[in-house]
């Protein structure tokens, strides 16, 4: 068997929240929620929320600062805290659909499914004309292997608003599923004439080509190279209610960092943190920033040097112990880096990339049977993480335990639904737990993303077969 490729995970940091209820109507609060781990936090994203939350303790019954408070929460990506914000404003004002909305789209991004279209159902029946509400839906009803909602939600979209792009993907979407492959390239084909650099479109349509047998050509193979995010920004994928989130967006000094690191700049960073270290000898926020741009430059010893001077100023501090296990993973010494991870652990049990990171070390060391209840209590503290669910598939999987094995990798393909070697991964176990028709339809995804390089495909391919020979002899008896 051949587990997924799996990388360390990022430095990640598992914030909870924390409420009181006040004496106001059932399930109102008067304090805001605010994370744990609110002081470990970029210093311009700290203060902000502490500014925020001031707000709301000062006027807690007005519903204004409590959606501030939840737009800034869900543009840094604290969804829980957002949530309970989202939750607070749809308490005061009940039939403003934005505040739905709003929850519905962080329930969708933590794989709740069944609660974002919950949320996103409330929106339409509120704001029956909002054709990105329906779209939405739909992209949850598909996530949750529900195609009729899916497809009547895609169609409600395009009835709405037919200049919006989304329900004519999403249905488009739904045919690939089906294997109706004429029925989605005429839809993307179409889409593609209004918008040619489109990159939801134009890599959708690559794959329809690919699933009907047909070369991609050279311009759609170029513009499905193209980078996407949430929903494209074209005029053709309008949602106004999420542009408004981009006001409340921040951009940490440390994702600058990073940023200048992936282009080239690494040493304009590094001389500007050294000279903020020689004036600020006693400043530790900037520290892991500086460890990590010595890290990617090579210069591991100085990397080290830096994490462990920072444990000199804060013995406590997780991010410089989580950065030493990466260091020690990288140098070969796995063993020594779980050392650093359950520090953590002692520190922090709750602390979820440490979980994901110690179990993605024991899969890649084949110790799967150990790997297993690590990596379950990382997706119970930490969702935000997706190769948590391939390394808990691949354990899963050369465990022998197929059915769990099968909602991992769908879990992690929801979030990364371009993934061949997941695609090929979920096909075997579903072949495994004999669910052959099913294994077909994923082989089919996945030889549309890539060719077989090494073999996989056929060997499931094998598989499938066998368990079809198999079928026919039990028939025979």
């Amino acid at each position: 068997m051949h587990p997924v490729r799996s990388t360390l995970p990022v430095l990640a940091l598992l914030l909870f929240w924390t409420a009181g209820c006040g004496g106001s109507p059932a399930g109102w609060l008067r304090e805001p929620p605010l994370p744990e781990a609110l002081a470990e936090l970029d210093g311009n994203v700290r203060t902000r929320i502490e500014e925020a939350a001031a707000r709301v303790r000062q006027a807690p019954e007005p519903v204004e600062a409590w959606g501030e408070l939840g737009k800034l929460y869900e543009a840094v990506g604290l969804r829980l805290q957002a949530i309970a914000c989202y939750e607070q404003a749809q308490l005061r004002v009940p039939g403003d659909p934005k505040w739905w909305y709003r929850s519905g789209v962080c329930r969708g991004r933590m794989q709740d499914m069944g609660g974002a279209i919950r949320d996103m159902q409330r929106v339409i029946e509120l704001e029956p004309s909002y054709a990105p509400a329906y779209y939405r839906r739909g992209a949850c009803a598909l996530d949750d292997g529900d195609l009729e909602l899916a497809q009547e939600s895609f169609r409600a979209a395009t009835r709405v608003t037919p200049e919006f792009m989304g329900g004519w993907v999403g249905l488009a979407r739904v045919h690939l599923l089906r294997d109706e492959n004429e029925e989605a390239l005429a839809l993307l084909e179409a889409q593609a004439a209004r918008d040619p650099k489109d990159p939801v479109v134009t890599k959708l349509l690559r794959s329809a080509q690919v699933q009907a047998g047909i070369e991609p050509g050279a311009a759609v193979e170029a513009a499905a190279a193209q980078e996407e995010g949430d929903l494209p920004a074209g005029v053709f994928w309008l949602d106004p209610w999420q542009v408004e989130l981009a006001a409340y967006r921040l951009e940490p000094e440390s994702h600058r960092i990073s940023r200048m690191i992936g282009r080239g700049e690494a040493d304009l960073v590094i001389a500007q943190l050294e000279e903020r270290r020689r004036a600020e000898p006693r400043e530790t926020e900037f520290l892991p920033q500086l460890a990590e741009a010595y890290f990617q430059v090579g210069r591991g010893q100085e990397a080290r040097e830096t994490y462990r001077a920072l444990l000199e100023l804060e013995p406590d501090n997780i991010p410089a112990r989580l950065g030493l296990a990466r260091f020690q993973e990288a140098s070969g010494f796995p063993h020594l880096a779980i050392e650093w991870l359950d520090q953590i652990l002692a520190i922090d049990p709750s602390f979820g990339p440490a979980w994901a990171a110690k179990g993605s070390i024991l899969v890649r060391g084949e110790q799967y049977e150990q790997a297993l209840p690590v990596l379950r209590r990382a997706v119970e503290l930490d969702q935000r993480i997706p190769q948590v669910w391939v390394d808990l598939g691949n354990a899963q999987m050369l465990t022998k335990d197929w059915a769990a094995a099968i909602t991992s990798f769908e879990n992690y393909l929801a979030e990364v639904p371009d993934d061949p070697e997941a695609r090929i991964s979920l096909a075997r176990v579903l072949a495994k737990n004999d669910e052959l028709d099913r294994a077909e339809a994923e082989l089919e995804r996945a030889r549309a993303l890539e060719h077989d390089r090494d073999g996989r495909i056929e060997e499931v391919e094998r598989l499938i077969e066998r368990g079809r020979a198999r079928r026919e002899k039990r028939k025979d008896v």
